[in-house]
Order: C-alpha cells, then structure tokens, then sequence
C-alpha cells in the first residue's frame, strides 16, 4: 500500500515543489533582466552595433530563461495546486476555478474568437479567486493580496472598456500605480521579514541603482517601467526605487533567514508586475498568489483560516491523509 503512494508523496511532502519554485523564479529574474531590460535598455545605447554580439547573447539568454520559465509555470503551480487538492483544503475549489478561468484567457487570448474584453475578464477572474484563496488561508496576506487586485482590476477594467470606446485611463492608471507602491510596502509586513545589516544594504544598494537609472536617461527608464511593471512612471523616479529597494531587500532578508520558498514567491511577484501585461506575466502573479494559497509556511495562521482548520475532517488512515508540507 506504501508503494501505491510513493510517487503523490513525492509532491505532497514537497520534495519536487521546492526545486520547481526555485527554477520558476530563476528563469523569471533572468527573463526580467535579460529581455525585458537588458535587450530594449541596448536598443538606446549608441553606436550599438558594436556590441552586437553582446546584445545577441544577452536576448538569446533571456529567450531561453522565457521558455524555462514557461515549463517551470505549467510544473509548480501544477504541483502546488495538487498539494491543495490532496489534502482537502477548503480553498480548493477557488482556486481550481481561477487556475481554470487563466488557462482560459491564455486559450482565448491568441485565437481572436471572442471579444478583446473576455480574455480579459477571465485573467482578472483567475487572479480575483486566487487572491480570495490566499487571504482564507492565511489573513497575513490580506493586505497584499487585496492590493494585488486593485492595481490588477484598475488595469484590467480600462482595458476592458478601451475594448468598447476609447477611454481616459488617467484614473485607472493612477489607481494601480498608488496599489503598486502599497504593495511594496506592505510586503514585509506581510511575510514578516527580519532585516539584518546585510538585507538592508542589499535594499539600500538596489535603491541607488534604480535611482541613478532613472536619471541617466528618463525616456528609457519609462519604457522600462511600463514593460516590466505595467506602470506609467506618473510617481517620481525615487518613489519608484524606494520601491523596488524595499522589495529587494525583504527577498534578501527571508534567503538570509532560511525562508528561500516565501523569496521565490516574492520574486514572482516582482517579475509579473501587478498590472495586466500579457497571459506569461498574468501567469507570474497567479502562481505567486497560488503558492501562497497552497505552501503552509511556520507562521501562525488568521483567525478564519484557522477555524476552517479546524472544521476539516481528520481521516484515520494515515496513507490517504496527505500531510500538510512545510516549505522554508
């Protein structure tokens, strides 16, 4: 009988989820860097073609980390999903409905069967249930998950309605952009990040790069912002990196502290950006709010989701009672 659970074992005590979360963010961050950064950052340095080899290499690296990106995207949050439905979480119907309503939109999207706006409705969809699967399992995440979907549906809502008539998206994007930054902020709270000397000059390093990026070239710097991020750079520029230096610096603070699933997960977040952008990048953030939903982590949980807990039923046989991982 042990035999006939060997290989579900495998992914229920998180044996193969860890690695996959792992590679999932790699390829994510080197994607970033290398093709959405580093490839459209050449495109404006002068005198270029002498450095083509340079930017071929770069490009054909971040193609690459794409495609690793793109498998690792069908593995981890399939495992992680599996995980949810083994156990009996009662969040698992939520999010088997969102992970379905995304495959739909990246079904939908390329065929152009549909009207621009369904796709559309079906990404916020996907993003919506998951993010109300995270906050049932753990309050702790409220915040964030909350402001994962105001800057999202902001987004997602002007491009529904630019599918109808041309519309003003000053407020939508403002919208988002303020949720963004809030995002940022909140996220140490969220995870309880413990800063020490060194996670704190990683953040400070960060901060000093991005500003000094902004101000060498502003028109790069916007195009940047608004492919990586989804954000139209209406906020000053330090606003900007003070962000972004946060968040670096609580990625280095949970890998110091022996936490490196919760830093893979935030570096998803990071990679999506929190804006409607294409189905890879919706892909991005609904696995980070499903790893969340899924991955019990050493942290106590909220109160709801901890009385659903403790409402779940127990079986006595100790083969088809899958065991509740815990991730570091």
């Amino acid at each position: 009988m042990a035999a006939t659970h060997t290989s579900p074992g495998v992914v229920r005590d998180g044996g193969l989820l860890r690695p996959a979360v792992w590679v999932l963010a790699a390829a994510a961050v080197a994607e970033l860097l290398l093709l959405r950064t580093f490839s459209r950052t050449a495109m404006h340095i002068p005198d270029v073609e002498s450095l083509q080899f340079v930017y071929s290499a770069g490009t054909d690296l971040g193609r690459f980390a794409y495609f690793v990106a793109i498998a690792a995207l069908v593995l981890a949050p399939g495992m992680a999903l599996w995980l949810t439905w083994s156990r009996r979480d009662p969040v698992r119907a939520l999010l088997v409905v969102g992970v379905v309503a995304y495959l739909a939109a990246v079904i939908l999207t390329p065929l152009h069967v549909v009207p621009d706006g369904i796709p559309i409705a079906f990404s916020f969809g996907a993003v919506f249930l998951v993010a109300v699967g995270t906050v049932v399992r753990d309050l702790r995440f409220a915040a964030i998950a909350g402001l994962v979907v105001l800057a999202f549906g902001a987004t997602s809502l002007w491009n529904f309605a630019q599918t109808m008539a041309p519309t003003d998206g000053t407020w939508f994007g403002l919208t988002a952009e303020l949720a963004t930054i809030a995002f940022a902020a909140a996220v140490p709270f969220a995870f309880r990040a413990q800063f020490d000397r060194v996670s704190l000059a990683v953040g400070v390093l960060v901060t000093l790069v991005v500003i000094g990026y902004f101000s060498g070239n502003p028109s790069t710097s916007g195009i940047l912002l608004l492919w990586s991020g989804g954000l139209g750079g209406v906020l000053p520029g330090t606003v900007y990196a003070v962000a972004i230096g946060g968040l670096g610096a609580t990625v280095a603070a949970l890998s110091r502290s022996g936490r490196g699933v919760q830093a893979a997960v935030l570096l998803l977040f990071i990679c999506s950006g929190t804006t409607l952008q294409n189905t890879y990048q919706t892909g991005l953030l609904v696995s980070a709010l499903l790893l969340i939903a899924s991955i019990e982590e050493p942290l106590a949980h909220g109160r709801f989701a901890s009385a659903v807990e403790s409402r779940r039923p127990r079986p006595n046989d100790a083969v088809t009672a899958a065991p509740i991982p815990v991730l570091k």
